[in-house]
Order: structure tokens, then sequence, then C-alpha cells
């Protein structure tokens, strides 16, 4: 099974083609040998304009989050909208007032929501000045939001004649993060399978060998997930491990993504007989989700005498693995995911892979491809 990796449409992408071989099966009248092939796939855009069912305006009235609600220039504002149209123009959002006011266009998600930073700058008009983010919606109907906010100013100076003498000034301090791109790549994963065979590379998988009219008793059975398809009597499970899809998100956006897999084609084996297909249904994940770098440190100051500062390098609890389902060539199924407002940095999802053998086909090699997708 050969997936191939795409990346969604207007996002800036270091040049890589990530092609994984999912799982060839080789059948023999004895022995169920699963391996995974070699097979180079397209990479072709994907996104919302290929889901018609994405064309949904939500029925709730849009709303935008501003954090937090007063700042002073150059200080950043994060704002987070929801319920706008998914499948019309980008949301802008800016301040009311100001000569002239910031203002920042968000990209929209599929849920309808979005999120990023405006910048305050020494335009935007000091006092109550709240921010308004408008859409233009796929009917050329006008959404808006707003979120109250005001402008502050520190004080550049200080005179007093109390004793004791209390006095203070303020400075405004930052700096600007720029984002750069979102990627998707393959890394080996070497856990053995049921019977001791490892991935032979980053884009081949290997299942452990299994053997046709095998009960529940075989040792390729016990695994918790696998206990509906062993339990169908002469039906064997050949287990794998899907290789570590590694998303490492840049962008500085955070409108959150999602990873899914979709079969394109059931395991086809040699053309005797008239049972020479295992259906890509028969494949079932148990995706797993953790973060590409849990800690890091980067060393401030002279070098003489460096202080360093440390701290979590990416967001665990912004992740999430996707349910366990079987594959099918229908529709796609969630590997990870991170929801809009979270989801920067990267993030390492793979799967516990159970494919279902049938004791009627020949025996054989199969095989099918599967895509993988961040959108």
């Amino acid at each position: 099974m050969t997936s191939r990796r795409h990346r969604p449409p207007g996002r800036a992408h270091r040049p890589a083609a990530a092609v994984l071989t999912l799982a060839v099966l080789t059948l023999a009248s004895t022995a169920c040998l699963g391996i995974l092939g070699g097979g180079a796939g397209a990479v072709t855009p994907r996104g919302l304009a290929d889901n018609p069912s994405a064309r949904l305006v939500a029925t709730s009235p849009p709303t935008v989050i501003a954090s937090p609600t007063t700042a002073s220039a150059p200080d950043a504002v994060t704002l987070s909208v929801a319920n706008f149209d998914p499948t019309g123009s980008s949301v802008t959002c800016h301040f009311t007032s100001g000569s002239p006011a910031t203002s920042r266009r968000l990209r929209v998600a599929h849920t309808g929501a979005a999120s990023g930073t405006i910048p305050l700058t020494p335009t935007d008009a000091v006092g109550t000045n709240p921010i308004v983010c408008t859409q233009t919606s796929h009917t050329d109907a006008v959404l808006t939001a707003s979120a109250a906010f005001a402008v502050t100013t520190v004080e550049p100076t200080c005179s007093v004649s109390t004793t004791p003498p209390t006095c203070g000034v303020g400075q405004v301090v930052g700096t600007r993060v720029n984002g750069t791109d979102l990627t998707l790549d393959e890394v080996l994963n070497s856990t053995p399978n049921a019977t001791g065979g490892v991935n032979p590379t980053s884009q081949n998988v290997a299942f452990s060998k299994v053997t046709l009219g095998n009960q529940a008793t075989d040792p390729a059975c016990r695994t918790p997930h696998a206990t509906g398809i062993c339990s169908t009597d002469g039906f064997v499970a050949a287990n794998a491990h899907l290789n570590t899809v590694v998303v490492d998100n840049d962008l500085g956006d955070l409108a959150g993504w999602d990873v899914t897999g979709q079969m394109t084609s059931d395991f086809e084996g040699p053309t005797v007989g008239r049972d020479h297909t295992i259906p890509a249904d028969y494949l079932t994940w148990v995706p797993r989700v953790s973060p590409e770098s849990t800690h890091s440190c980067v060393s401030l100051g002279p070098t003489t005498a460096p202080v360093q500062a440390c701290g979590p390098s990416d967001v665990a609890s912004e992740v999430s693995a996707g349910p366990i389902q079987t594959l099918s060539t229908s529709r796609p199924a969630v590997l990870c995911q991170a929801a809009p407002g979270g989801g920067g940095g990267g993030t390492k999802c793979t799967a516990e892979l159970v494919l279902a053998v049938p004791p009627y086909v020949v025996a054989g090699r199969y095989t099918a491809t599967i895509d993988i997708v961040v959108s």
C-alpha cells in the first residue's frame, strides 16, 4: 500500500516528496507474509475545493475573541474567530479607528474558524478601539463580528514630590515572529510487528506473517483492536506499524490542520481464480500522536556568562490522534489533527495497523496504496 503526501494549497512548502508504501501482503498456502513494496505516487494539491460538502455557512452568528483586551503599541493581539464561511473570502480584522487603523487577514479553516495575530502600531487610536472582523461569504453576504478592545500608552516621564518618592516610567519591549511553512515528512518506524519483522524503509511497511485459516489463538490476533477481526471463524490478522508521519507547522497562523489517510484501491493479488482481492476496508488503524520535541533550551547573553532559557518545544495538548477506524476508498480517515488556535511546532503521528485476511483468497502477493494528506 503506497502512501502519498499532499500539501494544502496556498501554503509555503519545503520541496520534498513523501511516498509511503503501506502494505504489500504475500499469501502462501501455509504462511502469509505482510511486507510493504515500494511505489512512488504523484504529489498533488488537495483542499476545500475538492469537498462540495465544505460549502456550508455556520448557523450561529460569527464571533471574534481578542486576547488581551488592552495593550500598547507595538504589542500583538491574538484573535480567534468562529462561525465564518469556510468557502468565503479570508476574514479581514482591523481596529475601528486610527490613521490608518491596522488590519490583518485570517485564513478560514474548514470548520469556519480562524486564528492569528494583529499588531498594534502608533497609528492606532488610543482609548476605546474595538476590533472588527468581516468576510464576504460564497453567497456574497457580508459577515461581521467585533471584540471590545482598548489601546493604552506607557508613561514616558515621571515627576513626584512625595516622601518617600515613588516614580515609574514604562518601556514596551517586543519582537516580530515570522512564519515560514508547513511540511509533512515520513520517518522510519522501527517497531517490530507481531512476528518480529520491521519496516525496511520510511516508505515501506512490513506486516507480520500469518497463516491462512488460523483461528483466534494465533499470536497475530492477540491485540485489543483485532478481537472483532479474529473472532470471525477462519479470518486471521496481519499486524504492522505505520511509518511515522511528522507535521512541522511553522506557518505561524495557528489555523489548525488535519492529517488523513484514504485507500486508493483494494488489495490486489495474483489474477488466479475469482478470489484474489482483499477489500480496502479490511484494514484498520489505531492512531497515536506525540510531540516531535518535548523540551529545548537556548543560550542567552554573552558567551562568557550565558544564561539558558528552557521550556517545552511543542504543545502536546493541542494535538490529538484520530479514532480507531477502518480505512476505505470512499472517505478519508483521520490520523491526527490540531484544532484552530493551536497545532504549531512539530507533531509525530503514527498508527498500529491490522489487516483482516480472509481464508478464501488465493495465495500470493497483495498490494494496495494509501494517500496521506495534510490540510
